[in-house]
């Protein structure tokens, strides 16, 4: 029997943002869908209805309690998990890229076929519609990160106990990563002004400096270093 991917993303405005790409994007790979909604108060709500009716609501955790936010999504789609079934943490401004989507069942093929626990990508912040930012502060292309992995009910999951920047998936979920050739295009930096919300909302939130202030200052540089993005396949 093939696996099954269950989707999960929390959910805040996205209305105006990339959510409607983002839906369109999910469905042709996703079995399942959990969406928890943080508190919108755009048509967010109503947008994902229409692609699943496993949603949840809290009320603005990410700004007070990330850790406790990501713990029930955790949840709500382990609820949904046989044993070896994927469990893939997205957030509403990534896109798979449309090659990747085309190989997906692919690389899942792969990562089972070699006995992984997780699958691991490569996610690139792009900066506008084509280009994605690399420097010394933004060089996340050049890693695997590992967004999805195989639901085991023998793990009591752990996560690292901090309020922002505590991760998507718990810490100790998986031992084999296969990395595969899967893109992510983060489009969460990729205008103007989407980059003065990012650089407003770190500034005001991090009191605890659990993320890079270098970083946060950097959202803002005038001419930052620009690659043109290029598929794997």
């Amino acid at each position: 029997m093939n696996p099954k991917i269950i989707l999960g993303s929390i959910v805040y405005n996205e209305e105006h943002r990339f959510l409607k790409q983002y839906l369109l994007n999910i469905q042709k790979y996703a079995d399942e869908i959990v969406f928890i909604d943080d508190g919108s108060t755009d048509n967010s709500l109503q947008m994902c209805k229409e692609v699943t009716k496993n949603i949840f609501k809290t009320n603005r955790l990410f700004t007070e309690n990330e850790v406790e936010l990501r713990d029930i999504l955790w949840s709500k789609c382990c609820d949904l998990c046989n044993d070896g079934d994927f469990i893939l943490i997205q957030d509403c401004d990534e896109l798979l890229h449309e090659d990747s989507v085309e190989h997906f069942k692919e690389e899942i093929n792969k990562c089972v076929y070699f006995h992984g626990d997780a699958i691991a990508w490569r996610l690139y912040d792009l900066w506008n519609k084509t280009q994605y930012r690399e420097d010394m502060y933004w060089f996340a292309h050049k890693h695997w990160w590992i967004h999805m992995v195989r639901y085991n009910s023998k793990i009591k999951y752990m996560w690292k106990n901090t309020k922002l920047h505590c991760g998507r998936i718990p810490i100790n979920c998986f031992y084999n990563a296969y990395p595969s050739n899967l893109q992510v295009l983060h489009m969460g930096y990729s205008t103007e002004t989407l980059r003065q919300e990012k650089y407003n909302f770190y500034i005001n939130v991090d009191k605890d400096n659990n993320g890079s202030s270098q970083q946060y200052k950097s959202i803002m540089d005038k001419n930052p270093n620009l690659v043109d993005f290029k598929s794997n396949y």
